[in-house]
């Protein structure tokens, strides 16, 4: 499985380091997690993609929750999810017999 950010013009001169010049100084944790850096955000396997239609993923926000996903992988736990701001969809993670299985509320397939 592959998580990546791809640059989109559409959508990273939104992000507040654009409108503010890219001092970067006097940023809360929240602002920089979910108001910073937004891009295109992929979740493929084998020509797959389950990441999200929209490109308006904060980079800090997506990578923390990859971060909370694999630190409950590695207790046994559930997996968790990524989460996308202002809206209820995400993308599950679980783990099953056959190993870690991708599953997005926006689209009706998953990766394995």
């Amino acid at each position: 499985m592959k998580i990546s950010f791809q640059s989109s013009p559409d959508y990273a001169d939104h992000g507040r380091e654009r409108a503010q010049g890219g001092d970067l100084a006097a940023v809360s944790r929240a602002d920089l997690r979910w108001y910073y850096f937004l891009e295109r955000l992929s979740i493929s396997r084998s020509g797959v993609e389950v990441g999200p239609p929209w490109g308006w993923v904060p980079l800090f926000d997506a990578m923390y929750c990859v971060q909370q996903v694999m630190a409950f992988a590695q207790r046994g736990n559930a997996l968790g999810k990524i989460g996308f701001t202002e809206n209820d969809k995400f993308v599950g993670f679980e783990l099953d017999r056959d190993g870690l299985r991708a599953v997005p509320t926006h689209l009706e397939s998953e990766l394995h």
